[in-house]
C-alpha cells in the first residue's frame, strides 16, 4: 500500500476506535500484539500493517476493510490546554445553571465515580473520549463546547 492509504487507514483506526469507546488494549489483544504496537500504528512510526491484522482490526471496529481506506469525517482528536479551560468553565456553568452538585453532574456525563471532581481540582484531565463522551450526553458538539468553532458562544 502507497504512503496516503496507509496515512488514511492509520487515522480511520484512530478515530472510529475513539468514536465507538474501543480500547487500545481490546484492539490489541484482538491481534495478538501490545498495545505500543497499536499506539505506534496510529501515530504512525509503523509504516507497513499485515494484510490478517488490518483486517482483525476492522472487525474488532464492527467495520470492513473498505471503510478504513475511507478518509474519516473531520472530527476533533485533541482538545488543547486552553480549550480544556474552556470547556471546564463552561461544565461548571451548566452544572451551577442545573443546580447539580459536582458528583450528581458527574453521573449525568456518564463519568467513573469521581472523574469530574478530580478534573475540576487540577488533579486529572479529560482524554479526548471523554470529551467527546461529555459532549454527547449534553447534547453540544463537542468543538462548541471547548470554544473551537467560530460561533462558540458561552454556554
Amino acid at each position: 500500500m502507497d504512503a496516503e492509504i496507509m496515512e488514511t487507514i492509520r487515522s480511520s483506526i484512530r478515530y472510529w476506535r475513539l468514536q465507538k469507546g474501543i480500547s487500545v488494549r481490546t484492539i490489541s489483544l484482538a491481534v495478538r500484539r501490545s498495545p505500543g504496537w497499536l499506539t505506534q500504528v496510529e501515530q504512525g512510526s509503523i509504516k507497513s500493517i499485515p494484510d490478517d491484522d488490518l483486517l482483525e482490526i476492522a472487525r474488532v471496529l464492527g467495520m470492513k476493510l473498505r471503510d478504513l481506506i475511507k478518509p474519516v469525517p473531520e472530527a476533533i482528536m485533541a482538545v488543547s490546554r486552553e480549550e480544556a479551560e474552556f470547556g471546564l468553565q463552561n461544565l461548571e456553568k451548566l452544572r451551577k445553571k442545573k443546580h447539580l452538585t459536582v458528583p450528581q453532574f458527574n453521573d449525568r456525563l456518564g463519568l467513573s465515580k469521581g472523574h469530574l471532581h478530580r478534573v475540576l481540582a487540577g488533579y486529572n484531565q479529560f482524554g479526548i473520549k471523554s470529551w467527546w463522551k461529555i459532549a454527547k450526553a449534553l447534547g453540544i458538539p463537542l468543538g462548541i463546547l471547548i470554544g473551537r468553532e467560530n460561533d462558540a458562544k458561552e454556554t
